[in-house]
C-alpha cells in the first residue's frame, strides 16, 4: 500500500542568477507538485524561469513551465498547478537576479 506524505518540497530558498537544481525526486518515490509560492523581496521587478526535467533529461525549452515571469517588486504569487514528478525528475529555477526571490514548493512524496 503507497504511503503518502504531504510536506514542503522545498522549504523555502532564494533563486540564483544560474538555473540551479532545487528538488530532486528521491528514489523509489513519486511527487506531486500542489503549489509553488514566488516572492519577489527586491525594491524592483525581477523575473523568474522554471523547469521540471525528467530524470536523466537537461535544461532547454522542452522543460520550460515557466519563463521570464516578471514579478513585481515585493509581489507574492502562487503557482497552485498539479504536477506528477516520478523518481529522479527534478526542478531547476532562477531568477534575473541572484538572491532577492524566494521560492517555497508545497505537495507531497508518495512512496
Amino acid at each position: 500500500m503507497a504511503t503518502v506524505t504531504p510536506k514542503a518540497l522545498v522549504e523555502g530558498i532564494l533563486l540564483t542568477g544560474t538555473a540551479a537544481t532545487i528538488y530532486t525526486t528521491p528514489g523509489a518515490t513519486t511527487a506531486v507538485i500542489r503549489s509553488m509560492t514566488l516572492c519577489n523581496t527586491d525594491v524592483a521587478a525581477r523575473t523568474v524561469t522554471l523547469y521540471l526535467i525528467a530524470s536523466g533529461g537537461s535544461l532547454g525549452a522542452l522543460n520550460t513551465v515557466l519563463s521570464a515571469f516578471s514579478l513585481a517588486a515585493g509581489e507574492t504569487v502562487i503557482l497552485d498547478s498539479l504536477f506528477v514528478m516520478m523518481t529522479g525528475d527534478f526542478i531547476q529555477g532562477l531568477a534575473s537576479t541572484t538572491n532577492v526571490v524566494s521560492i517555497r514548493v508545497d505537495g507531497s512524496e508518495v512512496t
